[in-house]
């Protein structure tokens, strides 16, 4: 059965052209300053996204050039190597062109109506049947999976999550993450990591809405062996103006970012006690009666 998106009308050629040519190209992470001398005046988006070759179709875009950063990881906004969807000819639909597999089918949608059709003012509707246990469906590009509204910016921070990768100029080492919440105000992120070897808490600021720019991290604790972690024991308190954050372990303030001036209060683990932040970083603000207190 196709799987079919209707367009509210007919795309302009720039629209058509960008969601083709991604469509036929291996979506790679990319230098945007070395882009932006292969073809300057273009915008190439985050780490390339926007960047296709007619000249490479052939080759599925595949040709090793110097701006390719990492040949098997996709620009971090993006869920994949390969776009399945593809716009028809004739500008008034968009199908997904994998008959055999549609992994990432959900999250390449949300991508391209967050992306790039919603920002050119175009809506989608359709109803797609993807299998016996999952249905997408779309009403002026609001999506509902199996009936039930999905929050489009959860599932684009997911997305660039998947797809951090070690940053060699720094020592932040992306592990499994315990726990990830963001600010209210969507400008900063604090997540929780288990590296195994060591449980960390990394401080992002938020660029282009999507996109975690790591700035500190912090070692929560030390450990060897099998880790053995309640992660209820965590959790991430945001002031009332969101300009300070703390991560709480077990009843604990271990963790205290000082957002307004990017710099971190660190707290270190020593023979299996937690040295805690001084307690009047409470009495500063970091909770406020009415702040945030996230939990698990």
């Amino acid at each position: 059965m196709q799987l079919v998106i209707n367009f509210d009308r007919q795309l302009d050629e720039e629209t058509y052209y960008l969601v083709d040519g991604l469509a036929r190209t291996r979506r790679m992470k990319r230098d945007v300053t070395i882009l932006s001398t292969m073809v300057p005046g273009k915008d190439v988006g985050i780490d390339g996204e926007f960047y296709y070759n007619p000249l490479d179709f052939s080759d599925s875009g595949q040709s090793i050039d110097p701006s390719i950063v990492d040949y098997n990881t996709p620009p971090s906004c993006q869920p994949d190597l390969w776009l399945h969807w593809k716009p028809t000819r004739d500008r008034k639909q968009m199908i997904w062109a994998d008959s055999e597999q549609t992994v990432n089918i959900l999250e390449w949608l949300v991508y391209l109506i967050q992306k790039v059709f919603g920002p050119k003012g175009y809506f989608l509707s359709g109803d797609v049947q993807v299998s016996d246990s999952l249905r997408i469906r779309i009403e002026n590009s609001e999506l509902l999976l199996n009936e039930r509204a999905i929050d489009a910016m959860e599932i684009l921070m997911n997305i660039m999550m998947s797809n951090m990768r070690v940053d060699l100029n720094t020592s932040i080492v992306p592990g499994r993450i315990l726990k990830m919440e963001m600010s209210p105000d969507q400008k900063w992120a604090i997540e929780v990591e288990d590296t195994s070897s060591e449980l960390i808490t990394v401080l992002s600021s938020v660029e282009n809405e999507i996109t975690l720019v790591q700035l500190y991290s912090d070692v929560l604790f030390g450990y060897s062996g099998r880790l053995e972690l309640d992660t209820k024991a965590i959790e991430i308190h945001w002031s009332d103006d969101a300009m300070r954050s703390g991560v709480v372990f077990d009843g604990i303030l271990v963790t205290v970012y000082d957002l307004a001036n990017q710099r971190m209060i660190k707290s270190t683990m020593s023979g299996g006690k937690l040295t805690p932040v001084p307690a009047n970083y409470f009495e500063e603000g970091i909770i406020g009666n009415s702040g945030q207190i996230i939990s698990i």
